[in-house]
Formats: C-alpha cells, sequence, structure tokens
C-alpha cells in the first residue's frame, strides 16, 4: 500500500480521495505524520500550514460559531460530495 501511495497519481479530482492519497503518502513517508500533533496545529511554519490545509475541518462548528476551512473551493467540493453521498 505505501509502495501504491508514493509512487500512485500527485491528485484527484475526487477531494475525499485526494486527502486520503496524500495521507497516505505522509505515512509512507514519516510513520510518524499523524502522531504528535500539537505541533501540526499550533507551529506557524509553512509546512504545518500545508498540513493544516489539507488535515483540518472543513467545518468546525462550536455552540457559538462556525470555523470554515480558509479554502473555499476546498469547502464546497467537500460539501458536494457529503450530499452525493446522501442522495
Amino acid at each position: 500500500m505505501f509502495k501504491f501511495a508514493l509512487d500512485g497519481p500527485d491528485s484527484c479530482a475526487d477531494p475525499l480521495a485526494f486527502i486520503y492519497l496524500r495521507a497516505q503518502q505522509l505515512r509512507a513517508r514519516w510513520g510518524s505524520a499523524f502522531l504528535g500533533l500539537n505541533h501540526y496545529l499550533l507551529d506557524p511554519s509553512p509546512d504545518t500550514a500545508v498540513w493544516r490545509g489539507l488535515f483540518d475541518f472543513a467545518v468546525a462548528d462550536y455552540t457559538d460559531s462556525s470555523r470554515f476551512h480558509p479554502d473555499k473551493g476546498f469547502v464546497e467540493s467537500m460539501t458536494i460530495r457529503r450530499l452525493e453521498m446522501l442522495v
């Protein structure tokens, strides 16, 4: 599976499949890519911003507000994907 992830395509049209592909590629390169997440959530570096852009929630609902992913195209594609799954 790791070999396929590393040798597989760099992108795909389905946003959810794209996230899974990127996650597999990170796990194949760095086994600890999803351990110790505080580093990814709190570090302001460009690398961690990319990580947050891929693996942060599209929409996070709280009791007093909602926080949306900064990439509006990503939010739209994930919303469409969810609606297609419900249909």
